[in-house]
């Protein structure tokens, strides 16, 4: 599954709660990214990649993603991996030459530290 559907797919989950909102467009990519929007009570963006490697290689890993979206508050990063992940496990994710420490719940990593892209 490619960068683009996966992000049709995320932005369908994300406003499924009403019929009449417009479906994401993806607006550009840069790398690994896609910048998407869509129109819910205001249009609203954000980004989306699928790793660009998986290892180890003979492991079937699902289909995992990563979105940020932003409030003006700060980032709203998510990932979904598609398969549970172990409890305990450490994640490490890399965005922006940043790296990032995560936990994990389920098939739900989440950040240790408030997401700050770039700063």
């Amino acid at each position: 599954m490619g960068i683009k559907s996966v992000g049709a797919m995320i932005a369908c989950l994300l406003v499924s709660s009403t019929w009449v909102q417009a479906a994401p467009r993806l607006l550009s990519g840069h790398g690994a990214w896609g910048v998407y929007s869509y129109r819910a009570d205001t249009t609203r963006c954000y980004v989306l990649s699928v790793p660009v490697s998986k290892l180890p290689a003979r492991v079937d890993h699902g289909e995992n993603f990563v979105t940020v979206s932003r409030t003006p508050v700060e980032e709203q990063p998510e990932a979904i991996m598609g398969y549970r992940l172990k409890p305990g496990s450490d994640i490490n994710v890399v965005i922006a030459d940043q790296r990032f420490s995560m936990f994990t719940q389920d098939n739900r990593p989440g950040f240790r530290t408030p997401l700050k892209i770039g700063q």
